[in-house]
């Protein structure tokens, strides 16, 4: 998916290949050969060192505070020339606050042309819900959640697990998931599934297609159908045999 469709992006991945992943991305947009492999022209070396004019990058130490994120609000400010484009990068994003995200959220949803978010994470369950919901969710090699999480989405996500209902509900138990839990855990497979369809209609491969559109047809009945109170188990055991149908 190029980066030009999709302007508020949240990469989930392991920390040593998000900041690698979100550098390569702003080369291909920003340097006169697109990125190419080896290119040491001037614009790939400031982008390398985070100092290309067309460029923020944040990183902090600890919590984002209103002082960091001000100077996002400063750029923005300037309408930018047809074509070209600005990226904003907020590392370690599981650190927005709720005072940071709420100042964020309009420039997040709607963000002035031109200007692109890249949100990076190891967490996608970390960060601010309203902040994930604003965003196109990119899973690199990780999946980004936490590793009792991971291993029960692998039921689902991992064509090569053993598909044993015992191993399944003791999985399950073991999460004791709430509602709130539940809903996380499937915005984040839905997410998920929703990347795996695209990419399966850009490969052109009718079987992998197929599989992908029945996913993700199973995954917007459910959207509808969200655990109520005191009903998680169920609601994932059900999914779960729907899964494997």
């Amino acid at each position: 998916m190029a980066i030009t469709t999709v302007p508020t992006q949240l990469i989930v991945g392991q920390r040593d290949e998000l900041a690698a992943h979100a550098i390569q991305l702003i080369r291909e947009a920003l340097c006169p050969q697109q990125g190419a492999q080896n290119c040491f022209c001037t614009h790939c070396r400031w982008i390398n060192n985070r100092q290309h004019p067309s460029l923020v990058w944040l990183c902090p130490e600890s919590d984002y505070t209103l002082e960091d994120i001000e100077i996002i609000f400063e750029k923005t400010r300037f309408s930018l020339d047809e074509g070209a484009a600005f990226f904003i990068v907020l590392e370690k994003a599981n650190q927005l606050t709720a005072a940071t995200a709420n100042r964020l959220l309009k420039l997040l949803e709607e963000p002035p042309l031109g200007y692109n978010f890249l949100l990076l994470t190891t967490n996608a369950e970390a960060v601010i819900a309203t902040v994930r919901s604003r965003c196109v969710l990119t899973q690199l090699s990780g999946l980004g959640f936490s590793d009792n999480r991971n291993a029960l989405l692998q039921f689902f996500l991992n064509q090569h697990q053993q598909q044993d209902p015992f191993a399944f509900e003791q999985e399950l138990k073991k999460q004791q998931l709430d509602d709130a839990g539940s809903a996380a855990l499937f915005e984040i497979l839905a997410n998920t599934i929703g990347s795996q369809y695209k990419d399966a209609i850009l490969s052109g491969h009718q079987s992998a297609i197929e599989q992908s559109a029945k996913r993700y047809t199973l995954i917007e009945h459910n959207m509808r159908k969200l655990p109520q109170s005191g009903s998680s188990d169920l609601f994932w055991k059900q999914l779960w045999l729907r899964w494997h149908q």
